[in-house]
Formats: structure tokens, sequence, C-alpha cells
């Protein structure tokens, strides 16, 4: 089922680089109002199952882990349900996991604490829009690495690096190499 005709009969249309406002709203341009209510930008639409994720305006330089956690979430779909079966795996093997438990306690620009999560690799490679970028820009994301961590974990245990730059290329590390961080919300439709 599209949900494109629900968000035009809404008045909500939900575009790539929008920015998702505290209040649940969504604008395509900041004025000097909007600049500092930003929850997230909207990085991802999937109309098939009715739902869109956002990336909170917010990047950190961590590893995965701080060792090898011996788990594979490679074909988890979904980075919140990765993200809670990669920190219950963390704890069984006494690991720490600094990307993943950043995202899940971050809590700030109207974002609650548990609510944020690492993407999984399927949701990242989705995200790689050119509205992305515009938007990135505006808030000052766009400077540095564009290189981020995710929730998949593969073969060797290798961690999937999604990169948004064109001078980096995306693949599989290991998990105590360190890359950007930024923690990722659904948004309500």
């Amino acid at each position: 089922m599209s949900t494109k005709g629900n968000f035009s009969e809404q008045g909500n249309v939900l575009k790539v680089g929008m920015f998702n406002l505290f209040d649940g709203t969504n604008v395509e341009k900041l004025d000097n109002k909007t600049r500092f209510q930003v929850r997230s930008i909207v990085a991802m639409i999937d109309e098939n199952r009715n739902y869109a994720l956002g990336m909170c305006p917010v990047k950190k330089m961590l590893p995965f882990a701080f060792s090898c956690l011996p788990f594979e979430s490679e074909e988890i779909h979904s980075g919140r349900e990765a993200t809670n079966l990669l920190l219950e795996a963390a704890a069984k093997y006494g690991i720490e996991l600094p990307a993943a438990e950043f995202c899940v306690n971050y809590e700030q620009h109207g974002v609650s604490k548990g609510e944020a999560f690492l993407p999984s690799y399927q949701e990242a490679q989705q995200m790689h829009k050119s509205n992305l970028f515009v938007a990135w820009r505006a808030i000052g994301l766009d400077r540095g690495d564009c290189t981020f961590v995710t929730s998949s974990v593969g073969y060797n245990f290798n961690v999937w690096l999604q990169s948004y730059s064109q001078t980096v290329v995306s693949g599989w590390c290991n998990q105590y190499r360190t890359f950007g961080v930024i923690p990722v919300v659904e948004i309500k439709l």
C-alpha cells in the first residue's frame, strides 16, 4: 500500500532532507525560530512499511566496540531491533558498545532516552540522498568525515560502515575502529 496519498491528504508531504521539529511538524527550510527546534533530519521514508527515519542533529566519533562482539546482526533489517539485540549480547559477554550506548542514551533536541538507535545496513543504504546533504549543511553536520557506523555486524564480526562521502567507500570494518555515530529516530507519520 502506498502512503504517498496519505501524506498528501494530511497536508504533510514528507520528503528526505526535511527538518522534523520538536512539535512533530516537518519543514523544508529553517528560519531563526525553527533553527533551534530540529529534532531530526528526515533521512529515509519507507512507504511500504509506513515509517520514516530521521538523523538527530548530532555527530560523535566513537568505535562500535572496544573489542570484538561475537554476534551477527546483518540479517536484521530494523536498526532499533538490531541495536537492542546487540546491547543484550554485549551485556552477556561483558563488552562495551560505545556507538550503540551513545544512541540509546541520547536525550537532546526533543528525543527521549531509549528512543534513538543505530540504523541497520539496509536502512543506512536507503539514506543516501542528495537532499540529505543540503539539510546537513544547513545545521553543520557535513563537516569532517561522513562515514557512519551501523548496527549490522556480519562475517568475521565486522561492522558495516556507511559512507556519505565522495572520497570514502562504504564497507565492512573491524569493530574497534572509530567512525562517526549519528543517533536515528523513527518519525511518526
